[in-house]
């Protein structure tokens, strides 16, 4: 590579996205010598099918364009001759190499940069690496987009911009991204080796900082707010009081809100609901609020509790479902009232562990990559690196790669690991990120979880948060459910694969525990010979641990093939679950594999407790990592144990659990997980939970069933409540719905049973979106009828000039969000995320149409456990849970629609079972 700044930057226009079956209609090219446009290429190309309309609207190339055009191979022949000598440069560039390739054998270019690749390092901590969220990170003015030509030069600006940016940073950064790179055929190696030779030679100018080379500072996120030099320390039983005329005061007209708003409103439902939640506080009562869109519940409950953290001297968890809350709550409404209230208090922002880096294992990893890192996993991990060097929180989910390191498997490499914490004893404790966040927790006024992690916390006996007494849950629509999938227990192949990577992998050279120690007896044995009579106390553990891997795989090879035959389906187009029982005859067939698995995991054990009295005898002098061996084999042991403990519980299947075995898309053993949930959780709230609390809130926007609350208090235990404490309490909204919302159903369609509804029901679809040309969100209950219509739909809405949008196939929600608000009459399909959580206030969303009623699938294992339970205590099912169920999920789709006191719509309902 000559220089980071000469490559020729290419786009591509083409039929569609399969680079199998679509052809190329069109490739643009710009040349840049020395970060200057020095030349560029453009031409469009016949293809031997016509363009589908759908790629017509979207770049303006039309058949009759390109019909005296040259063919794709004459076409790219002249490509390469243009950008002969110099490397290439594409936006998420696979996708066009992989044109390239198939169309004419174009395999002599082995590779070419990538500016996701590259924005990943150099800006980790932004949200999406999409070629529109660069433009607009970097201010850059675009038009006409979707042209190959055009696309390549933006392509090009972003590249530029970038190469700027490592410029500006220090040499250490640069030589750090050349280390983990080298000894890869990364063409990113490339890149690097000319930038430090660029830098060596001084044959650049540097780029100033007056140079604008960023629009704007990229923020540091943080994870704590306020002073945490000092320690709460509690009141006294009975000192604390929070005034509610006070909190009013706040929220009222003219007080001391208001000041902070423009167009502050007073709203006499949050006021309301303020005073209650302060009472809640102030007598110890559990609370159930409904507080609906508009009432501002999140200030209405923060207000109370940063006041009784204040006065108490105690600490409150605010417990979310959903990370956009948690956000919104840490980075605005926390803020603001720190800015409202007359004195400072300490707020922080908690995850899972899972959520941090282990610095510990991050720089085992990183200081020999050739040992533990396959090639491509050392490019993989370079954004990692990167980020490092500016992160304050170690929250790798803060990062915009956090996907792509839960798809690669590189997150389990280098999270904190509870059962591989060396606690005190670890090297790194003094810069720990999960120390530190749990150190500033114990010293904070309000502590922002999740539910899991509450759940987290009440299974470990407060290991987790610590001590507290008082615990607020908004979206607590959602507990329950959120409980019953993380009370539950799961063994799958991975689960086991983690621990024994652990131990010892042979991919591309030994490593693992296991391979280190293997190593270091041979080295100690060269000087003391004795040294050699341990080795086979290694090799037996080296050898039970395959021995292990290979059990698991038998295990789970003969469960899957049993699961596969009793669905009678096979091959990789099928995801689903089923549901076994006490003596099934899946456990039964596969009784010689269960057997030989517990016996290995047994002996595996053992193995690593000879490893640990060896090593216990070993002076440190001799294995400086003495301590931090013994320490993670005995917490492996201890991981191996609990998968024995749950394969005999999971394959008991008794008590009031369910049991199933759920199994993925890919058609192999590897997605087949044993999974267990109890059957209610009531029970175990109410004594794993309420009995500790002196104050717990709930509240949503849909708590009740026909303003009733006896569906919510029943399922999540609160009639169980010793003391008889619950309080209920409906806020009143602020929106007058019978002027601003209209609710429309249907009885002309099909049954939502019937095969052909979801045709019909398309049909009205196009419809209302070509004639009443409003901003439109489509809930479905299914995304294989969510894809059925989106692909029946496209192509004709493109004709008409309707941008259509859906989830899972046009971006990540945050981008589909941001596209739906922009492109005002635009159409975006969702499903079950999107039925809750989604603010899209004005004109961008004035109708929601909803396809199906939400009933829960009845197939679904814990769904159908408890419907028998109810019927078995001689409830009605269908009335009791489903409906129930139904009609809050429902609320929570509609409430999509109105969020603003000037917002107008209408909801519409597809389905004729509502009138029944």
């Amino acid at each position: 590579m000559k220089s980071p700044d000469t490559f020729v930057s290419f786009d591509l226009e083409t039929t569609g996205l399969d680079s199998k079956y679509n052809e190329i209609i069109e490739i643009g090219a710009i040349k840049v010598e020395n970060g200057e446009i020095t030349d560029e290429f453009s031409e469009l190309i016949k293809p031997e099918n016509d363009i589908p309309d759908f790629i017509t609207n979207l770049t303006g190339i039309r058949n009759s364009d390109v019909r005296e055009s040259r063919s794709v191979q004459e076409v790219i022949s002249s490509f390469i001759d243009f950008s002969k000598g110099f490397i290439l440069l594409g936006q998420n560039v696979s996708f066009d190499m992989a044109f390239l390739r198939n169309a004419a054998k174009f395999k002599h270019v082995g590779y070419a940069l990538d500016n996701i690749r590259l924005a990943r390092i150099l800006l980790p901590q932004l949200p999406s690496y999409s070629l529109d969220s660069l433009i607009e990170f970097f201010a850059i003015t675009t038009e006409n987009r979707h042209r190959a030509l055009i696309d390549a030069r933006i392509t090009a600006f972003v590249f530029l911009k970038l190469v700027n940016m490592l410029r500006m940073a220090d040499a250490e950064f640069a030589n750090e991204m050349l280390r983990i790179s080298s000894k890869t055929d990364d063409v990113l190696k490339e890149f690097f080796e000319a930038h430090i030779k660029e830098r060596i030679n001084n044959t650049y100018t540097q780029p100033s900082k007056t140079d604008s080379v960023l629009p704007t500072e990229i923020p540091k996120l943080n994870n704590i707010i306020g002073d945490f030099s000092s320690e709460i320390t509690p009141a006294e039983p009975g000192e604390a009081n929070i005034d509610s005329a006070y909190i009013s005061s706040l929220l009222q007209s003219g007080g001391a809100l208001s000041k902070h708003h423009d167009a502050y409103e007073e709203r006499t439902g949050q006021i309301t609901l303020a005073e209650k939640i302060a009472n809640a506080f102030n007598g110890s009562e559990l609370l159930l609020a409904e507080a609906g869109t508009g009432i501002g519940k999140s200030v209405a409950y923060l207000i109370p509790a940063i006041l009784w953290a204040e006065n108490a001297n105690e600490r409150v968890i605010i417990s979310t479902n959903t990370k956009n809350l948690q956000e919104q709550l840490f980075s605005k409404d926390i803020p603001l009232l720190s800015r409202v209230l007359d004195f400072p208090f300490r707020a922080v922002i908690l995850k899972g562990r899972g959520n941090y880096i282990c610095l510990n294992r991050w720089h085992r990893l990183i200081n020999t990559p050739e040992r533990y890192l396959s090639k491509e996993e050392r490019s993989m991990i370079l954004p990692v690196a990167s980020w490092l060097h500016s992160t304050l929180t170690g929250d790798l989910s803060e990062t915009g790669f956090f996907p792509m390191l839960i798809e690669s498997g590189l997150l389990e490499r280098i999270f904190s690991d509870s059962p591989l914490c060396l606690g005190p004893r670890c090297k790194s404790r003094e810069k720990c990120y999960v120390n530190r966040i749990r150190k500033a927790s114990q010293r904070s006024h309000i502590i922002i979880v999740n539910h899991s992690l509450v759940f987290s916390d009440m299974v470990s006996e407060r290991g987790v948060l610590g001590g507290y007494n008082r615990i607020v849950f908004d979206e607590a629509h959602n507990i329950e459910k959120v409980a019953i999938r993380f009370l539950g227990v799961t063994v799958n192949y991975y689960r086991v694969r983690r621990i024994l990577n652990h131990l010892y992998s042979a991919n591309e050279g030994p490593h693992g525990h296991l391979a280190m120690l293997e190593e270091w007896v041979s080295e100690m044995a060269k000087g003391w010979p004795k040294f050699k009579d341990n080795r086979p106390t290694i090799e037996f553990a080296i050898d039970a641990v395959k021995k292990v891997r290979t059990d698991t795989r038998n295990l789970f090879e003969s469960l899957y093939l049993t699961v596969q035959g009793e669905t009678g389906k096979s091959g990789n187009d099928h995801e689903g679950k089923i549901r076994y029982y006490e003596n099934s005859k899946n456990f039964i067939n596969s009784k010689n594999e269960i057997e030989a698995f517990r016996e290995s995991l047994a002996a595996l054990i053992r193995r690593l407790g000879d490893i640990v009295l060896f090593v216990s005898n070993v002076s440190p002098n001799q294995l400086d990592t003495k301590e931090e061996i013994m320490i993670e084999l005995e917490k492996l042991q201890n991981e191996l144990q609990a998968i024995i403990n749950d394969i005999d519980f999971l394959t008991e299947a008794s008590g009031r659990n369910v049991f199933w075995f759920e199994y993925g898309v890919n058609g192999t053993f590897y997605s087949l997980k044993i999974k267990s949930a109890p059957l209610d959780i009531a029970e175990k709230l109410a004594c794993g939970l309420y009995d500790y609390m002196e104050t717990v809130v709930m509240t949503s926007a849909t708590l009740t069933v026909a303003n009733d609350f006896s569906y919510i208090r029943r399922r999540l235990g609160l009639d169980l409540d010793t003391r008889e404490r619950v309080v209920e309490f409906i806020a009143s909204s602020p929106f007058n719905y019978r002027t601003q919302a209209a609710v429309f159903s249907q009885s002309f369609l099909p049954s939502p049973k019937d095969e052909d509804f979801i045709q019909e029901a398309n049909e009205v679809l196009f419809s209302i979106a070509q004639n009443v040309g409003r901003g439109m969100l489509v809930l479905f209950t299914s995304y294989g009828h969510l894809q059925k219509s989106y692909y029946e739909l496209r192509d004709r809405f493109i004709r008409n000039g309707i941008t259509l949008l859906a989830q899972g196939i046009d971006g990540s929600r945050n981008v589909l969000l941001r596209r739906f608000q922009q492109e005002t009459l635009s159409v975006l399909f969702g499903t079950d995320s999107f039925w809750e959580g989604i603010d899209v206030p004005g004109k961008a969303l004035e109708l929601v149409v909803i396809l199906r009623l939400p009933f829960a699938v009845p197939t679904d294992p814990v769904i159908q456990a408890q419907l028998e339970d109810v019927e078995l205590s001689g409830g009605n099912p269908f009335m009791d849970l489903s409906v129930p169920e139904a009609a809050i999920k429902l609320r929570q789709g509609a409430g999509r629609l109105i969020r603003h006191r000037n917002d107008k719509g209408a909801v519409i309902i597809m389905d004729k079972r509502i009138h029944t």
